[in-house]
């Protein structure tokens, strides 16, 4: 048998080789067809395999990559056994993607698959949030508008565009809490447009509108900012002074009556005239904002049986 134990003896296979024979002899024996051998490929075999002169051959198929060492020694008829084993190592070169390098690699492309879809992923789901977020803001800006214009419609008079009576009393109820809890007084004004049945009568409701939208308007240009006017109802208007005492109220009113006085209504070429009557009333004069309102109505229909177009205080 010729040893071949040296360094660097060695046999590389490759993928495709799946099945390999190794052919061995005794050289130090004589009667070469009497010996018997045992062999083993390490890592792979557990324990030797045995053969005779006749086959002395060692089949393998289908080994996993890797290394492995192949041994074997002979023994003759008197069950001496050589001392010298032949030994060779086997080298199994795995595939190129099954490399280290190139499985680090290949996970490395992994990984980058993975993270670029899930950056994609994501990025999509941004963008989608993105546009859901713009739509849920215009959807919102539209809700508010549509809110506002709801809130405007329930607090305003739709022919005059002056405050409704319900938002009327949902800022005196305001300006009677103030006064009830720190004594900031203010005033009421009720203004009733003088013989407006007849102005309706005579030249219709058409002109009767006019007459309320322009009346209105007068009113609204010559109040503070603060002051609130409403339609109360028909041709009545009812304004809030805040801070105002009975006499400054009077001085308002008074001018009101003679702007709308100075103001007639051109229908068809011809002016109608138009002039007001209004009762004046300090809210520190009375239990609550009903009574006061009631005290200035009364005034009104003072200021009528005096001849209208006057304040009464």
């Amino acid at each position: 048998m010729r040893s071949i134990n040296q360094v660097g003896d060695r046999i590389e296979l490759y993928p495709e080789d799946i099945s390999f024979t190794l052919a061995f002899s005794a050289l130090d024996f004589i009667n070469a067809d009497t010996l018997r051998y045992a062999y083993r490929l390490s890592d792979f075999e557990s324990g030797w395999r045995y053969t005779d002169s006749k086959s002395k051959l060692a089949t393998y198929t289908n080994l996993d990559p890797g290394r492995y060492r192949f041994t074997v020694k002979a023994i003759n008829k008197e069950n001496k056994w050589s001392s010298n084993e032949a030994q060779i190592e086997i080298v199994i070169i795995p595939p190129w993607w099954d490399m280290p390098i190139w499985r680090a690699l290949i996970l490395l492309t992994i990984v980058a698959l993975i993270s670029t879809m899930l950056w994609l992923r994501f990025r999509t789901l941004q963008l989608r949030s993105q546009e859901l977020s713009v739509l849920v803001d215009k959807r919102t800006e539209d809700l508010n508008r549509a809110v506002e214009k709801l809130t405007l419609l329930s607090t305003e008079d739709a022919l005059t565009g002056l405050k409704n009576r319900r938002y009327f009393s949902q800022r005196a109820t305001e300006a009677w809490n103030q006064f009830f809890r720190y004594k900031h007084t203010f005033s009421l004004i009720l203004i009733d447009i003088d013989l407006f049945k007849t102005i309706n009568d005579t030249h219709g409701h058409g002109v009767g509108d006019t007459v309320l939208i322009d009346v209105a308007k007068i009113l609204t240009e010559n109040v503070r900012v603060n002051d609130i006017v409403a339609r109360w109802g028909g041709e009545e208007f009812l304004i809030l002074l805040p801070a105002l005492n009975v006499q400054e109220a009077y001085w308002v009113a008074d001018k009101l009556r003679k702007k709308v006085a100075e103001h007639p209504i051109k229908v068809q070429g011809k002016q109608v005239p138009v002039s007001i009557t209004c009762g004046v009333a300090e809210i520190k004069h009375y239990e609550s904002v009903e009574a006061c309102i009631q005290a200035v109505d009364k005034k009104l229909y003072e200021g009528k049986a005096l001849g209208r177009n006057t304040v009464v205080n």
